[in-house]
């Protein structure tokens, strides 16, 4: 017989899910081959990235950025005079 209260079982039941929820979203990240990509950015593309994310309803910054790397790269593969438009906006530098 076990000494174990409602209480701590609840804890113990809580925690061991929670490793599995872990271990799980760990094995799927790295079958995905998930990385973490960080880079500096300026005021003005943060505020264009925000008005992406509120145009489309991303929740976050990450989501909005990989919808963005595979439209452009959906798009090259269909019609690549329109990519060349892409890249041709300007960048984050305004002459105010």
């Amino acid at each position: 017989m076990t000494t174990e209260t409602k209480a701590d079982r609840k804890k113990r039941l809580a925690r061991e899910r929670k490793r599995r929820q872990r271990k799980g979203n760990h094995q799927r990240r790295e079958a995905l081959g998930a990385r973490v990509i960080s880079f500096e950015s300026y005021a003005e593309t943060r505020e264009a990235l925000e008005r992406m994310r509120q145009r489309h309803d991303f929740s976050c910054n990450g989501e909005a950025i990989t919808h963005l790397i595979h439209a452009a790269d959906e798009l090259a593969k269909r019609d690549m005079s329109r990519y060349g438009d892409l890249f041709g906006v300007t960048c984050h530098v305004s002459e105010k």
